[in-house]
């Protein structure tokens, strides 16, 4: 097994810088999502450490050895592309066994009619054939190795892609947003089935996507990239619980986190839209607050009191399990709530007050850099204005 360390890495095309200065520590058997937005230069990344694409500057390693600039045979990763790219011609089994195939047989072997009668081409194939074997009954296919890829679902295609990078044996696998070709449905089936393969396998994954649920739901941590920077790396549950920054904040979830002016009072007391909450460590000087609070953060309360906002109801999304609810607050501020399914709806049109669950609740600076959280202790227990 090998961990792969990228160091400094720039990257530009032409004048347009795509990566700048990028430094990841990939832990050998981990499952790490590059997740950001399409054009931040994940997939630049990527290709770099698959030796595809050359870095103007930086290191990068796998295992203990230096693959900088070096050929992307000798990278000895394995990469899953979003197409596929199966030979449309071959038989899901033959497509796994292309990279075996050039690996072990020399031109002359590869040859129809003559490579079977040289002496040994025999036992290399029965060896191939094995490996394909052993590696499709891992990805579930092995019913399915005589069917051409348009007999295949759009899964077990993306299967045959998968066991085509797994015959080879090596430690690394990277994924180019695998699951994008797929539907809905089909996506999260095949989310649970990568998270059983690493499990099995033990691989090295490198998974980018676009797709925060993909990232989310199935990685070790999560590498969040904008504008050619990473701008945390962390578990699913602390980028989402403690973004870094506003940034990260607002791009990691599906229901945007409501964000509202803020200002700090004395003692650590922090006021949003009319309602205080105590913060640890807050400057009294700090100016151009922006409170976080996600929208499940929050709660329905019985009545309006110092420690909720009311806000007129605009919209309700309803889905069963949940709602969205979306509250128009005092001085035009707008504020969504995730509204348990349980909860009764309120109407539309009508004032509904809402308070924060204890312990929740970020803040930003000016800068966009998260400067504090929520006392837990005082969490929701707000002062009269």
């Amino acid at each position: 097994m090998a961990g792969v360390a990228v160091t400094n890495v720039r990257k530009s095309f032409g004048a347009e810088p795509v990566l700048a200065d990028v430094s990841l520590d990939i832990r050998d058997g981990e499952f790490l999502s590059v997740l950001g937005p399409s054009g931040c230069g994940k997939s630049t990344l990527l290709k770099l450490i698959a030796g595809l694409d050359i870095a103007d500057s930086g290191e990068i390693r796998v295992g203990d050895r230096v693959v900088s600039g070096v050929d992307a045979r000798r990278h000895d990763v394995a990469m899953v592309f979003q197409s596929y790219a199966l030979y449309p011609h071959l038989s899901a089994g033959r497509n796994i066994a292309v990279p075996l195939e050039m690996q072990r047989l020399n031109g002359f072997r590869r040859l129809p009619l003559l490579g079977r009668l040289l002496p040994g081409t025999g036992r290399i194939r029965a060896g191939i054939r094995a490996d394909v074997e052993a590696t499709a009954a891992q990805v579930r296919l092995s019913h399915l190795l005589d069917r051409l890829p348009r007999q295949l679902s759009g899964g077990e295609r993306q299967r045959v892609a998968i066991a085509r990078a797994l015959v080879r044996r090596l430690s690394v696998l990277l994924m180019d947003e695998p699951l994008s070709n797929l539907d809905a449905q089909l996506r999260v089936a095949m989310r649970g089935e990568l998270a059983e393969l690493h499990r099995r396998t033990g691989l090295t994954i490198i998974f980018v996507t676009h797709d925060q649920a993909e990232a989310m739901s199935i990685s070790s941590r999560v590498a969040v990239m904008m504008k050619g920077r990473l701008q945390q790396v962390a578990e699913p549950r602390v980028l989402y619980d403690r973004p870094d920054n506003l940034a990260v904040a607002a791009f990691v979830g599906d229901t945007p986190i409501n964000l509202l002016p803020a200002r700090v009072l004395a003692g650590g007391t922090v006021e949003a839209a009319g309602v205080r909450l105590a913060f640890d460590g807050v400057p009294e000087t700090a100016a151009g607050l922006q409170m976080g609070i996600r929208p499940e953060w929050l709660r329905p309360a019985d009545a309006a009191a110092a420690d909720t906002w009311t806000g007129v109801v605009t919209g309700v999304e309803y889905f069963g399990a949940e709602a969205v609810v979306r509250l128009e607050l005092k001085g035009g501020h707008s504020m969504t709530v995730r509204w348990d399914g349980d909860w009764a709806l309120p109407a539309t049109g009508k004032a509904q007050p809402v308070r924060i669950k204890p312990g929740r609740g970020l803040l930003f600076a000016a800068s966009g850099d998260r400067i504090g959280e929520v006392r837990p202790a005082d969490a929701g227990l707000a002062v009269a204005i």
